[in-house]
């Protein structure tokens, strides 16, 4: 067992039989992290990423604006380290999955910024972006950068988008 699921376990029954005590005499409390605090007073929401060892969630929310930002993984979960084609797709409908499960879609995405190892590779990207957007397109920006998280990997984005 990891230690985190022996900490969450050990709160779990920690904030069972506190409450529980607490209910004995007559008092009502609930433990929190400082950061579910925040969240729960600032209406912050974060959906987790489908792979419980990952250090990102898969969207946040805020009063109705979803963010996220999407790699190219396909469907089996496994990264996708093929030609700029292949990635982008796998990217973009990695994008659209996850604004689906947070209840939004690709034609309420707001802004998208691209992040291409290769510029070059920008033409091959906005041929995969056209058939996953119509217009009116979303304001969008693409940006060169020397390497992303895992070597080979070319494409990655970040989405800001509306919920409903």
């Amino acid at each position: 067992m990891r230690i985190g699921a022996i900490l969450k376990a050990g709160a779990r029954h920690f904030n069972a039989f506190a409450t529980g005590a607490a209910a004995r005499v007559g008092l009502r409390f609930s433990f929190r992290s400082k950061a579910e605090s925040f969240m729960a007073q600032t209406g912050i929401t974060f959906t987790p990423d489908a792979d419980a060892a990952s250090i990102s969630s898969d969207v946040a929310e805020y009063n109705g604006i979803l963010v996220t930002t999407q790699v190219p993984i396909r469907a089996d979960g496994e990264l996708e380290l093929g030609d700029i084609v292949t990635q982008s797709e796998c990217t973009l409908q990695a994008l659209k999955d996850a604004l689906e499960r947070a209840g939004s879609s690709m034609d309420r995405v707001l802004h998208l910024t691209i992040y291409l190892t290769d510029m070059a590779d920008r033409a091959a990207f906005n041929e995969v972006y056209q058939r996953f957007f119509a217009k009116p397109w979303p304001v969008r920006a693409a940006v060169g950068v020397a390497s992303l998280a895992f070597e080979g990997m070319k494409v990655e984005v970040t989405a800001m988008a509306a919920k409903g």
